[in-house]
């Protein structure tokens, strides 16, 4: 199973942008909070920022190493030209011919990667602070120095790639007590009628503590469903 951009855009050599060609997040933060930062980023835009699609932007000594989205690690020319001949990866001999191909701000981008490449070598993101966060680390490249998280991008050709948001699951669902039992509009419980995971209001509202929440709901009160349903106390 293939999960695009859950855990590449945390690896070196890699930026998210603006169509002003501008950093928005840092990169390697969990996809519910990339998603939020292109919501917020985009609502506050000004013309010509807006952050959906964003653009991950890679060389090809990183997309060779970690690949990107449904693009594996060391995948082979003719594959890689077979991408962007269907236009799921743009191609460009330099920053700037990539930025114009795909209607980014050419100025903001090539301004973007002189920084990135910067910090690549003093191993501090001064804008956003990747590499610094446990999450973001365990996702980066561990034999990469003075940062799991930063690398440059300066080998040519230069890749990008949009990315927009999707839904992955729900957070609202039908109301339900500490036993399982949906509820009612005045509050009062559904005899014989329960729910549980996507089905049942997430009882972490519409915070995401971490991957698996919605399975770890979804076990747990499916299982005080069904002992309530049998009429037996949950602790048995």
């Amino acid at each position: 199973m293939v999960f695009p951009h859950i855990w590449d855009r945390a690896k070196p050599g890699i930026v998210a942008v603006t169509r002003a060609g501008r950093r928005f997040v840092d990169e390697s933060v969990s996809y519910d909070q990339f998603v939020r930062a292109m919501y917020a980023t985009d609502a506050d835009a000004e013309a010509g920022a807006a952050s959906i699609p964003a653009w991950l932007i890679i060389d090809s000594a990183s997309l060779r190493a970690y690949g990107l989205g449904m693009i594996r690690p060391h995948t082979p020319r003719p594959f890689l030209t077979k991408y962007v001949r269907d236009g799921y990866i743009h191609r460009a001999g330099s920053i700037r011919s990539l930025a114009t191909r795909i209607g980014v701000d050419a100025d903001g981008l090539v301004s973007t990667v002189a920084t990135a490449n910067r910090a690549a070598i003093t191993g501090v993101d001064e804008e956003f602070a990747k590499g610094t966060s446990t999450f973001g680390r365990q996702y980066g490249d561990p034999r990469h120095t003075p940062n799991v998280n930063l690398g440059p991008i300066r080998s040519a050709p230069f890749y990008a790639l949009p990315v927009v948001p999707t839904p992955l699951g729900t957070a609202l669902g039908l109301r339900t007590d500490s036993r399982a039992r949906v509820l009612d509009a005045d509050g009062s419980p559904i005899p014989g009628l329960y729910a549980a995971g996507n089905d049942a209001d997430s009882p972490m509202g519409a915070e995401y503590p971490g991957a698996g929440c919605q399975v770890g709901a979804g076990m747990t009160f499916g299982y005080v469903a069904g002992m309530d349903a049998a009429g037996r106390p949950v602790d048995d």
